[in-house]
């Protein structure tokens, strides 16, 4: 269940942020790029990884090599329309990124893997607000037309919900021992 809900904030906020990026990448600078594409697929990769680290027990090859092609992926695609460069950074943002989640998810399966899970979570969630905040200030520094609406006011409403949804979930949730002996179970 979280692995499904964390799964679903990281593809929902990923997509959300690359739409604002495509929508503003008139007002945006390289530097500006550079630092979402960086930020975006680091953020994204490490999450990704470290939930297929926790979720494939002792197994490195596939959380690696699943998390670095993703986090390549979205930093390619975030820094392509503004220069080269800027995909180059994202694009190794996300090698390195998914080479560290999916670590962070081996190691601390035996310990609580549910509370790290959360944890970072929490700072990708916190990652992708400050860049949407980073796109709106860079739209409101130009002196024309904003791009970005009133949806902005909606954006705050969706973090909003998904964060009380996140808390809730951890709130709601078998202990952690209950899936420790599940695991146990499917592999021994």
């Amino acid at each position: 269940m979280i692995y499904i809900f964390s799964f679903s904030i990281i593809f929902l906020l990923t997509g959300y942020v690359i739409f604002s990026t495509y929508r503003a990448k008139s007002f945006l600078s390289e530097m500006t790029a550079m630092m979402i594409a960086m930020a975006v697929s680091m953020m994204a990769s490490i999450v990704v990884g470290t939930i297929l680290g926790v979720i494939l027990v002792g197994k490195m090859t596939v959380p690696v090599i699943s998390s670095v092609l993703f986090g390549m992926i979205i930093g390619y695609v975030i820094g392509r329309p503004f220069s080269l460069l800027a995909s180059l950074d994202g694009l190794l943002a996300g090698i390195m990124g998914g080479m560290m989640g999916a670590m962070l998810g081996v190691m601390v399966f035996s310990q609580d893997p549910v509370v790290m899970m959360i944890f970072v979570d929490a700072i990708f969630i916190i990652v992708m607000i400050l860049i949407l905040k980073l796109i709106r200030q860079e739209v409101k520094g130009t002196d024309t037309i904003t791009v970005i609406s009133n949806k902005n006011k909606w954006s705050k409403v969706i973090f909003c919900v998904i964060a009380v949804l996140l808390v809730v979930s951890v709130v709601f949730f078998k202990p952690i021992s209950h899936y420790f002996s599940l695991l146990q179970r499917s592999f021994g």
